[in-house]
């Protein structure tokens, strides 16, 4: 075995890869649906390998060729958007199941239910989700306004790890599979809004980790879990870390106009209390738009090559 694969499967597979606003109107675990295609899903297939970035090295049509994967999104916030991490699962035929854990803006009150993770209509190993995406929030995760469902989300994707279900994290999202898996949160002295790259270190290089630049909206950060290796790190602190099939990643790789706008229904006071222009802030999702799009859809191909490991 490789090296760089005894530290991670994000690494391992990289090989194999270059080779070949959502809101809810009720607490209900499931609150919308989408699928980018019409084909059934497989028992135990996870879809890959393709190529890089351009579509004549494998591309979408080989993702949706391998089967359609079932993803879960789990949106903390009312105005929490998937942006360009719901458009890339979309362009490899993906079915999109979200899940919204606060209804009201600016709420903190949330749903403390969680869907199940087991589905066993579904045949083959009866798992309800393939893969599972978490988002952001304006909420810390040790904030006890919002313990009543942070605490069950732990547990929640504790039983997802145990499952082999593959979680991807951003920002809010990578900071609570972070408590999840053993690590820690806490306030960092140097808080990030804006577009920033990352020190992307020599293992997140080898993983596929891009150094951006990434939308960052953070005051928290997290400490890397043991037994997890950290790929990326900015002055703030670790940025992306990577266990088994697992990626937590500090930055938004979601935010474009739509995303910000979302949040700066809730979070325009957070951008005055540091001297930011919001216009400016909205120009550069404009400006980084097809760069961060492409970033998004390298991520989720990534994310999704992953082999599925359950049972």
């Amino acid at each position: 075995m490789p090296p760089s694969c005894a530290v991670s499967q994000w690494a391992c597979s990289l090989s194999l890869l270059r080779s070949s606003w959502s809101s809810a109107a009720s607490w209900h675990p499931v609150v919308a649906a989408r699928t980018g295609s019409a084909r059934g899903r497989p028992d135990r297939v996870a879809p890959g390998p393709w190529g890089g970035r351009g579509e004549g090295a494998g591309g979408d049509a080989d993702a949706r060729d391998s089967g359609t994967v079932r993803v879960l999104f789990v949106h903390h916030d009312a105005n929490s958007g998937d942006g360009h991490v719901g458009r890339a699962f979309d362009g490899m035929g993906a079915e999109v199941v979200t899940h919204q854990v606060c209804a009201e803006p600016s709420s903190p009150v949330g749903s403390p239910v969680f869907p199940d993770l087991v589905e066993p209509a579904a045949g083959g190993d009866g798992a309800a989700f393939d893969r599972i995406v978490v988002f952001g929030s304006r909420w810390s995760v040790d904030d006890p306004q919002v313990a009543h469902w942070v605490e069950p989300e732990i547990r929640f994707l504790q039983r997802a790890v145990a499952d082999g279900v593959p979680i991807l994290g951003l920002c809010f999202g990578a900071q609570i599979l972070a408590t999840a898996l053993g690590g820690t949160v806490g306030r960092t002295e140097h808080p990030e809004i804006g577009w920033f790259d990352v020190d992307v270190n020599d293992v997140g290089a080898v993983a596929g980790i891009e150094s951006g630049p990434w939308l960052q909206w953070h005051s928290d950060a997290f400490t890397v879990p043991s037994g997890a290796t950290e790929l990326a790190r900015s002055r703030a602190g670790p940025q992306a870390f990577a266990l088994g099939p697992h990626l937590g990643l500090q930055y938004h790789p979601e935010a474009d106009r739509s995303v910000l706008e979302g949040w700066m229904v809730d979070d325009l006071d957070q951008l005055v209390d540091v001297g930011l222009d919001a216009d400016v802030l909205l120009a550069g999702a404009d400006e980084h738009f097809d760069a961060a799009a492409a970033r998004a859809r390298w991520l989720v191909r990534r994310f999704c090559v992953q082999p599925v490991r359950r049972g």
